[in-house]
């Protein structure tokens, strides 16, 4: 079963929404302290959180939708979905930070 166009148009709103919100995550993490405390790269952990977000908000998104868990092919499609939209949010963060 593919994503339907409702779910897709939902879920790269999602993204659009983490892009927005790059910055007030790199500011939170790229400082002295943080890396410090974390022994981090800020900008491979920048993108991890961002990642993590919006796969946890797409799954919370499509449950609240559909009411049930996306499939493995509709997890498959989300994942694509977001893998594509990566290099924009890399970029925001090397942008920002």
């Amino acid at each position: 079963m593919e994503l339907d166009i409702e779910t897709r148009a939902l879920i790269e709103k999602i993204m659009d929404n983490v892009l927005l919100y790059v910055d007030k995550i790199v500011k939170l993490y790229f400082n002295p302290e943080s890396k410090e405390q974390l022994h981090i790269q800020e900008s491979d952990f920048v993108l991890a959180f961002a990642s993590g977000i919006m796969h946890a908000w797409c799954l919370s998104s499509f449950l609240s939708m559909h009411a049930r868990f996306p499939n493995e092919h509709e997890q498959s499609e989300v994942a694509a979905l977001i893998n594509r939209r990566m290099a924009e949010v890399r970029k925001s963060i090397f942008k920002t930070g």
